[in-house]
């Protein structure tokens, strides 16, 4: 059977011949793995390490009697899981053929791969655990005190994938994060967050120019304009250059919020009501990883990221301690420090957590001169 584009690529099911066919499944319930009966059948499974033990159980059934076989392929995770012990050759996984792609093997099969990677140490750093999942093919813990594991990103990535098919005209802008670019390579960054779980691709300008970057977040605002509201609010950092970004912005009658992130996180609780903060910036950055937990987080309101190595790398370099006075994220200087660049990315979409109540703002006349 020749497999056509447009006939079969698309295609959950594949009739190879009158007792040959070949089906996707994407499922978290164990019994509608089970009951796979043929003659010879084979499994893929596709990101294994994602995949909850429970499936893999359901799975062997099919492999008593007959021929049977399973093809595991991934990226490593944590040192943990059914994969993990796979290639691990765990006691009772010896029946497993393992091959691992090391780094030297990527370099000599992948064209430019080399390049690559000697931008991705500079981006995560050699030691991060990212690095040695994604580059080296290494199983790794989370750096000690990692306040988001990457684990919890690249879901979200996935959920993102998933989602994107939808266009952004075609949403609720909900909020805009920006922070503001300062001396150095430091740069502007505009996070959009689209039905209170969609984070759109990210918008990078590098300029201190404070007209500018007023212009850019009044843009982003105007896709939310119906009838000459904006009904959508910003949240600007409000330290450094951002203070005058929002001085204007508000002068203007734009809808923003300025975020002082050092300010005391007074009265703030985590969700189990366990945990208070010591300021601003930890109590963002910990409801931004409820929001990626499904632990923590009901499956509709979990957030969507999007596939940005930048973003990436400044999310799973946050580390955090809980300290008399409440849980601390270290701050951005030495984020800055250990990663030799600002956490930009990540502190846009960290400020999309805040929920400022700013009412939208028309002219006397009804008429908001902005959307002219």
């Amino acid at each position: 059977m020749t497999v056509r584009d447009k006939e079969h690529v698309t295609a959950q099911r594949l009739t190879l011949s009158s007792n040959r066919f070949a089906f996707a499944l994407s499922s978290n319930e164990p019994a509608r793995i089970e009951g796979a009966h043929a003659e010879r059948i084979v499994y893929v499974f596709d990101e294994a390490r994602e995949i909850d033990p429970a499936i893999w159980d359901a799975a062997e059934g099919a492999f008593v009697g007959g021929e049977g076989f399973a093809f595991a392929i991934s990226t490593p995770g944590a040192p943990a899981g059914r994969f993990y012990e796979i290639q691990s050759r765990k006691p009772g996984f010896e029946d497993w053929f393992t091959i691992h792609v090391t780094y030297d093997d990527a370099v000599r099969e992948v064209p430019g791969f080399d390049k690559w990677a000697i931008q991705r140490e500079k981006q995560w750093g050699r030691e991060s655990s990212v690095f040695k999942r994604r580059v080296l093919g290494d199983f790794a813990e989370d750096e000690e005190g990692a306040l988001i594991p990457l684990d919890l990103v690249e879901r979200s990535n996935e959920r993102w994938i998933e989602k994107s098919k939808t266009p952004n005209d075609a949403r609720i802008l909900i909020r805009v994060g920006m922070d503001v670019g300062g001396a150095g390579a430091s740069q502007t960054v505009l996070a959009r967050l689209y039905d209170d779980n969609y984070i759109s691709i990210l918008e990078k300008h590098s300029s201190l120019d404070t007209d500018q970057n007023v212009g850019w977040l009044k843009s982003a605002l105007n896709e939310s304009s119906a009838h000459g509201i904006m009904a959508a609010s910003a949240c600007v950092d409000a330290i450094g250059i951002g203070v005058g970004v929002t001085d204007v912005a508000q002068n203007l009658g734009l809808p923003v919020a300025a975020i002082n992130i050092s300010r005391p996180a007074k009265n703030k609780k985590d969700k189990t009501g366990a945990f208070t903060f010591r300021n601003v910036r930890a109590y963002l950055a910990w409801k931004l990883r409820e929001r990626l937990d499904p632990a923590l987080t009901q499956e509709k309101d979990l957030l969507a990221l999007p596939p940005d190595d930048e973003l990436t790398g400044d999310l799973v370099s946050m580390r955090y301690k809980n300290t008399s006075s409440g849980i601390q994220v270290e701050s951005k200087e030495l984020i800055k420090k250990r990663l030799g660049r600002s956490p930009d990315s990540g502190d846009a979409v960290t400020l999309l957590m805040a929920e400022p109540r700013i009412p939208a703002r028309l002219k006397e006349d009804g008429v908001n001169p902005f959307f002219q």
